[in-house]
């Protein structure tokens, strides 16, 4: 193979890099949802999907986490769009909308909250690098930032206090969609306990 056959190779390859990628996460979060995290193999994704298996080690070298975590994180960057931005008289709304589409997002991926929880407890390492699912909440950090700026927030509270209680919120709603067994009737009540839970990991006294 001479050197413009190469380079012509290598770009179809790299051309289906993206296309090949969305489809392994594509195929993933279908056979999750239909068959159940633990009931999915990488032999199994990689037939569906149409590769070989070294191709999807290639691109996800620990295979099914890896891939579960790509389209988590996928997730997070759909629902971290569109936030309002945070001023002294809508804050309240802004906080409400925050969480409310936090709670609607794991809803409408339940299948895929359930297989985060499972893959988390096969391997608490999996979101070790992009600091576990409080990344999901990773929006909070710029609303908690204006709220300190505003005087909302009486003190000053570091991004890892932020990550920290953005976790709590975050299991407490795996709790309530998964358990229910937290003192609220509905969504609504959830909802304003979320809120009144936030406030106080944040100390907002107003």
């Amino acid at each position: 193979m001479n050197k413009k056959e190469s380079e012509r190779k290598l770009k179809i390859i790299t051309r289906n890099k993206p296309q090949k990628i969305s489809n392994l996460k594509k195929t993933t979060q279908k056979l999750i949802e239909q068959k159940g995290y633990l009931q999915v193999t990488n032999h199994g994704i990689a037939k569906a999907a149409g590769v070989s298996i070294g191709l999807l080690y290639k691109y996800f070298p620990k295979g099914k986490p890896d891939i579960l975590k790509s389209i988590v994180l996928d997730f997070n960057e759909i629902f971290q769009k569109d936030l309002p931005i945070t001023t002294k008289s809508n804050w309240e709304m802004v906080l409400k909308h925050l969480l409310g589409s936090f709670v609607e997002l794991h809803k409408k991926n339940l299948g895929l909250t359930k297989a985060m929880e499972i893959a988390m407890l096969s391997d608490p390492t999996i979101f070790q690098d992009t600091r576990g699912a409080a990344q999901e909440l990773i929006n909070v950090i710029p609303v908690v930032e204006s709220l300190i700026d505003m005087g909302i927030i009486s003190r000053k509270i570091n991004k890892e206090e932020i990550i920290s209680n953005s976790t709590i919120i975050d299991q407490i709603t795996h709790q309530y969609l998964f358990f229910q067994n937290l003192p609220v009737k509905n969504e609504k009540e959830f909802l304003d306990y979320l809120l009144r839970l936030t406030k106080k990991l944040f100390e907002i006294n107003q």
